[in-house]
């Protein structure tokens, strides 16, 4: 549960179970942004610190852009299939086995 509206749809119905007085709306979705934060946050670390350097330097890579190439690679990762033809499963092997 990640999205700030289902976080706060749960605090307020536990608030609401355990009989407390609601707080305003805008201070609800203050604490569930800080929140939120503090917890993707410490995920980010963690998952980072796990990393080791050639890993860092890969993901780094990701975001350069190739000077032959208007986009990074990580436009490229982040692009949708296409359709199941031979020809377009045949680009993608050869994509996938480029690097």
């Amino acid at each position: 549960m990640n999205f700030p509206a289902d976080i706060i749809n749960v605090v307020i119905e536990d608030l609401r179970k355990n009989k407390y007085e609601l707080p305003a709306f805008n201070q609800l979705s203050r604490l569930v942004k800080h929140a939120r934060f503090m917890v993707n946050n410490k995920i980010f670390k963690d998952i980072y610190h796990q990393l080791k350097p050639h890993q860092i330097e890969m993901l780094d890579a990701l975001l350069e852009i190739k000077p032959d190439y208007n986009r990074t690679g990580y436009n490229v990762l982040k692009q949708l299939p296409k359709k199941p033809t031979i020809s377009n499963f045949r680009e993608l092997i050869k994509h996938l086995f480029r690097n």
